[in-house]
């Protein structure tokens, strides 16, 4: 009888195994990328929150193969974390670091993701009525980074309309991280 090596379900190919799946701040990336391995399989879809044009928050439901940006099975995929999704780094000046997961097949990134696990509810909501259950959730500064990478990579087609739309507004913003000057800009950005 052969000794199987302990894993997470559906992560064959990772740059992590044995022991460093279940790590200290591991953990919190590598079981839900499990999850979402089983959940596939077993075509189980995730509830996906998204906001509508009013801010507010919107449940509905998506395949794992959609977040995964692939059909190509579990067994065949690489799921890197702390890796760089290199098509961002093109929109950066600096290096933009690795984001929680990349899945890949091959040599070929398909997706990066932020992964969050959290409990719902915490310890600050729990003694309240369900309804108004929440959770914490902690945004490192990748986080927003990729964030914004990934809407100039969405963009990227319309790059000369929106320098159009923001460059008479935005040129002349000295400090982008001066809350003074952003907000004397507010209005004119939000009309542009």
């Amino acid at each position: 009888m052969s000794k199987e090596e302990p894993g997470l379900y559906g992560i064959q190919n990772s740059n992590r195994s044995g022991s460093d799946l279940w790590g200290k701040n591991q953990f919190n990336s590598t079981f839900p990328a499990s999850l979402a391995c089983y959940m596939r399989d077993k075509a189980i879809k995730a509830i996906y929150l998204s906001v509508d044009a009013n801010l507010n928050v919107q449940a509905s439901e998506i395949e794992i193969d959609e977040i995964f940006n692939t059909k190509i099975e579990n067994s065949k995929l690489s799921f890197d974390f702390e890796t760089k999704y290199e098509a961002y780094q093109k929109f950066a000046f600096d290096d933009i670091k690795g984001i929680d997961l990349v899945i890949s097949y091959q040599k070929s990134q398909l997706q990066p993701l932020e992964v969050k696990l959290t409990v719902i509810p915490d310890n600050s909501t729990c003694n309240q009525d369900e309804k108004d259950w929440g959770s914490e959730i902690v945004i490192r500064p990748a986080t927003t980074s990729y964030s914004a990478l990934g809407i100039a990579h969405s963009c990227e087609k319309n790059f000369s309309r929106i320098r159009e739309v923001f460059e008479p507004v935005c040129s002349t913003i000295q400090h982008w991280d001066s809350k003074i000057e952003i907000d004397s800009k507010r209005k004119e950005i939000i009309d542009s």
